[in-house]
């Protein structure tokens, strides 16, 4: 951490959050290796669980200071990943020659951005306010790239892959919209949907959160097989 610290670019933001998460991560460790030797040693049945009940308030709080300085740091890099990525576009976009790679980029920041606020338990916590935007938004990127793949066909067969993409960029658009309406309609989950949601297979209930995870996971795979010729 400290070697990294004299290093550029620095980042001021980046380098408190990651110190903090060191020092609870530090804190963690040191409590749960307490309790780990205590209960694997036997020693509850030498006092009563005496050290187990005076370590339970601490283990708690240090994992508290911990679950908080990991959102802390995970919430840092997000945003400067977005702030490259966003970087990366403009520079895509006043390229020459590039305009696939930027229609595909900016589709698949638009899915990511799409599926940050479609993640909630289920339909019912959905914000419509915030999801619907990045809806449409999502849906222009994708009919955009559509489009371009469509009117330059031999651009597009120079890019090993990307009509599985374009499938795959359909599919999650459609797992979006099933989850939009199921909110927007106040459509409840079936007793076939909670069967699937209890045994762990709510991806494959239609209009459900897990879903369009799942179909965005399968368009970031295929988008990384991507080959540009």
């Amino acid at each position: 951490m400290q070697a990294a610290r004299t290093r550029p670019p620095r980042f001021a933001e980046l380098e408190t959050a990651g110190e903090a998460y060191a020092r609870a991560l530090g804190r963690l460790e040191t409590i749960v290796n307490q309790a780990r030797d205590y209960y694997e040693q036997g020693n509850y049945k030498d006092d009563g669980f005496a050290k187990g009940k005076a370590l339970h308030p601490g283990l708690l709080a240090a994992w508290d200071e911990f679950r908080l300085a990991h959102r802390a740091l995970n919430d840092e890099v997000v945003r400067l990943n977005d702030e490259l990525e966003q970087a990366e576009l403009a520079r895509l976009d006043k390229a020459a020659g590039q305009r696939l790679t930027y229609l595909a980029r900016k589709m698949l920041l638009e899915a990511k951005q799409l599926v940050r606020a479609g993640s909630v338990a289920d339909a019912s916590g959905l914000e419509l306010a915030e999801f619907r935007p990045r809806l449409e938004a999502y849906e222009a990127s994708v009919d955009a790239l559509k489009a371009y793949a469509a009117a330059h066909a031999e651009e597009a067969k120079g890019v090993s892959r990307l009509e599985l993409v374009i499938d795959s960029a359909s599919r999650t658009l459609v797992g979006a919209k099933e989850l939009m309406r199921r909110k927007r309609d106040n459509l409840k989950y079936n007793d076939s949907d909670r069967v699937l949601i209890g045994a762990n297979h709510a991806e494959l209930v239609s209009g459900h959160p897990a879903q369009l995870m799942g179909r965005y996971n399968d368009l970031a795979e295929r988008a990384n097989d991507l080959r540009w010729r």
